[in-house]
């Protein structure tokens, strides 16, 4: 978290619990960035708020949105192509998922960050 003027107030790792950060200066804004968002989610967009003059407990929250992909086996025209086994694999060579396409594209959540390779392991009849 930083300052109007761009100093670092406040870094931590976020987990189960929320952080508390006491002491900041009523009328200031302060910007809230992730660097690294956990496994399986992209990064959320920074979040700039002000501290109001209260003494109620100010509550800034950021929100993190899953990764997600869609996958299509199609033909030249477009159309999915049913009966194709496909695995994605990581960078390095593990199977990360297995299916069988259908007439619909198949989709992935919380893939984490990185490289994959798709792999056609057979091809659909016809």
């Amino acid at each position: 978290m930083t300052d109007e003027s761009g100093n670092t107030v406040d870094e931590w790792t976020s987990g189960k619990e929320p952080h508390i950060i006491k002491e900041l200066t009523v009328g200031k804004k302060y910007t809230m960035t992730e660097t690294l968002p956990a496994d399986g989610y992209v990064t959320a967009e920074s979040i700039t708020f002000t501290v109001e003059d209260t003494s109620e407990v100010q509550k800034v929250e950021m929100k993190d949105d899953v990764t997600k992909v869609q996958i299509s086996k199609t033909d030249i025209s477009g159309k999915e192509l049913p009966g194709a086994k496909l695995t994605i694999l990581d960078k390095d060579g593990k199977t990360v998922e297995s299916w069988t396409s259908e007439e619909k594209p198949h989709y992935i959540e919380m893939l984490p960050i990185g490289e994959y390779t798709l792999r056609e392991e057979t091809a659909p009849d016809g």
